[in-house]
């Protein structure tokens, strides 16, 4: 366990199944976190900066991911984390709601809500807020917008925080970020084919958009060779190096 000044030691945390993650995402992520003065904070991207990546016909190539809904949109996790791992009270509940956080299965959801619901510190009222955003993004996922902004508007964003402060046991923030490169995870192949696909019209416009939304790096900031775009996509679902 940290000691001494490891304890209060922030870290970043990302998976490694991120195509097209930008320095500058990364870097307004941790700026935005270091300023909320949290132990743990939680990326958020916003479905409109998605829109892009899903096909806009029924013969285009892309990627259509799951949200979840709330009054003050529909977001999705990006996979980005900044937190000081000593300062959470009840690590041990990261690692639950990270197994079950395939929002497509209901059995998934039906679990997580029956802990939450059998622990005195989630208690009723956690379990239906699951269960009310879990209807929702069934609703959304099945193109009934309208049925899901009505059962998502029982739910906001300081609810879904201050929630999951009380369940983590820590100080939690939840940061927006626009870019959206990050939340664009690859863990099918299927996704992993229509990156390939793409991947060469939507890294330099992916990059483009990331830079005019959080400014191009400093040169002290870059590591030597720059931000280069990689010469070939990435090898597989959660791969690094050249494809086979």
């Amino acid at each position: 366990d940290p000691e001494g000044d490891d304890v209060d030691r922030p870290a970043l945390f990302l998976s490694g199944d991120l195509p097209l993650a930008m320095p500058e995402e990364i870097s307004s992520f941790v700026q935005q976190a270091e300023a909320a003065n949290v132990d743990y904070a939680l990326g958020l991207c916003p479905a409109e900066s998605l829109d892009v990546f899903r096909p806009s016909g029924p013969d285009e190539v892309g990627i259509t991911v799951a949200y979840f809904n709330t009054r003050d949109g529909r977001y999705r996790q990006n996979n980005l984390h900044y937190a000081r791992p000593a300062r959470i009270g009840r690590l041990d509940r990261i690692e639950e709601m990270y197994e079950l956080r395939h929002q497509r299965r209901f059995w998934n959801m039906f679990v997580l809500a029956l802990r939450l619901l059998m622990d005195r510190v989630g208690g009723l009222k956690i379990a239906v807020l699951f269960g009310m955003m879990h209807l929702a993004g069934i609703a959304d996922r099945n193109g009934h917008r309208r049925l899901a902004r009505l059962l998502g508007r029982f739910v906001t964003l300081e609810i879904n925080r201050a929630t999951i402060a009380k369940i983590l046991d820590t100080r939690f923030a939840l940061i927006v970020g626009e870019s959206g490169g990050c939340a664009l995870d690859i863990d099918t192949e299927e996704e992993y084919d229509a990156v390939r696909a793409r991947y060469d019209d939507w890294w330099p416009a992916h990059r483009a958009r990331s830079r005019a939304l959080h400014g191009e790096l400093v040169a002290s900031m870059i590591v030597p060779g720059g931000a280069a775009a990689p010469s070939e996509p990435p090898s597989g679902p959660g791969g690094t190096g050249s494809p086979s």
